[in-house]
């Protein structure tokens, strides 16, 4: 069948590209410009158009039996030029209206975890969880959570404006995705390039629920194939921490990671710094207090629903961190 991706040349988007290509299907990326992550596959169509300009998307949807929107701006340093929130709120709502315009089938818009809000109880008579699941509300306007996590629930809400109208609509909820073909590299395949050159000056006491990228692909098709319109999904992998992590890749490379791991306190009482030094240095910040909070997070990961609907199964990080190093090899990292 005839299927478009947005944000086709990221970590996420060109595994799912791969994927849908192996299982035969006519697959189309909405790019702006070619890109390393795209070149070896030939058999991939690109067609070109614009998050911003309406008609371009629906042109581009036409035929189009379904749009897997993951198209989007993350941040850890807030929204300082409105680029996050036009991208993640605008860019989202102009895919979903174009897609019903266009007639095209069916939507899978990804989210994130970030876009809930761990800080309430969901439901009016429900005990505390200590386990995040679909029941929780997305974070509101005013919340003082991060610019991005805001603008990923709010993008899910313009989408979801057109169900209303007719279009059928899966939203899915990805944790911290690692795993091979990450180009750019994403931030989780720099952590890990820093640890196998001994770059990382110590780890960061945290932890977070990471799922490989490949698995977060297969539950994307999985939604299109299974998926009932205006549901949501959580596709998380295992809950670890920085520590753990690091291990996993000394097992795998040899290298010893960092004999110091820096406290949260201290962590959090630097990050000014650290932010304040990327933006005069115009460097990557190794940290700051929007990523911090992320790794503070309390409630585990629930991705239960779609186990119970789709058969979604994660496979052990320690696969999805040997075959993140056998790539970097395989291209000269």
């Amino acid at each position: 069948m005839a299927v478009l991706v947005t944000g086709a040349s990221g970590h996420l988007g060109n595994n799912l590209v791969r994927l849908l290509l192996s299982e035969g299907h006519e697959v189309y990326a909405l790019v702006h410009q070619n890109n390393e992550a795209l070149k070896d596959l030939p058999a991939l169509r690109h067609v070109h158009g614009d998050l911003f300009n309406p008609k371009s998307l629906e042109t581009s949807f036409s035929n189009i039996e379904c749009v897997f929107h993951l198209a989007g701006k993350i941040s850890i340093m807030g929204d300082p030029d409105g680029s996050v929130w036009k991208t993640n709120v605008e860019g989202s709502f102009n895919v979903a209206q174009a897609a019903r315009k266009a007639g095209v089938k069916k939507l899978i818009h990804v989210s994130s975890v970030h876009a809930y809000d761990a800080q309430v109880t969901p439901g009016s008579n429900r005990q505390r969880l200590d386990t995040l699941d679909e029941s929780f509300p997305l974070l509101q306007l005013n919340s003082a959570a991060a610019a991005y996590d805001i603008s990923k629930a709010e993008g899910e809400r313009q989408v979801r404006t057109q169900i209303a109208q007719g279009l059928n609509v899966t939203v899915v909820h990805p944790t911290g995705v690692i795993g091979p073909f990450d180009f750019a590299p994403s931030r989780m395949g720099q952590l890990f390039l820093d640890l196998k050159n001994r770059s990382l000056p110590s780890l960061i006491a945290g932890e977070f629920d990471f799922v490989d990228v490949r698995d977060v692909a297969r539950g994307l098709i999985l939604a299109w194939q299974k998926g009932n319109s205006g549901e949501n999904y959580l596709l998380g992998g295992r809950t670890a921490t920085i520590k753990e992590l690091a291990q996993i890749a000394t097992d795998f490379t040899s290298i010893p990671p960092p004999s110091i791991t820096c406290p949260m306190w201290l962590a959090r009482a630097s990050a000014p710094l650290a932010e304040f030094w990327s933006r005069i240095s115009r460097t990557e910040a190794l940290f700051t207090r929007e990523s911090l909070a992320t790794l503070q997070r309390q409630r585990k990961i629930s991705s239960a629903k779609a186990l119970s609907d789709w058969g979604y199964a994660p496979r052990p990080l320690e696969e999805s961190i040997a075959d993140l190093y056998t790539d970097f090899s395989r291209r000269g990292l």
